[in-house]
């Protein structure tokens, strides 16, 4: 199973990061900057939010955890991956409007 996790290098994305690598799956890190202290068996995938998203990262991808965001005056801004990721992570059948 291939999980990619965004913001994984944050409070709650290296918590989910330890937690599945640990258990056999394979996880991307999309992360920004690039963390200092990597997991062995991860692979870390720079990303910045900012940008329009390279849709052939997510190839291949299972699951999809966005716990990614950016921060504008002290507050969350709305992201254009999660729509990404919907049309090309999960089966059409799953998908909401």
């Amino acid at each position: 199973m291939k999980m990619i996790i965004t913001g994984a290098n944050g409070f709650i994305g290296t918590y989910l990061v330890d937690y599945f690598s640990t258990r056999g799956v394979e996880v991307t890190a999309f992360v920004y900057p690039q963390p200092s202290d990597k997991k062995p068996g991860v692979l870390y995938q720079t990303y910045d939010l900012g940008q329009p998203l390279n849709e052939s990262l997510l190839a291949g991808c299972d699951i999809l955890i966005h716990c990614a965001y950016i921060k504008s005056g002290g507050m969350p801004v709305p992201m254009r991956l999660t729509s990404t990721a919907r049309t090309t992570c999960m089966p059409p059948h799953k998908r909401r409007a």
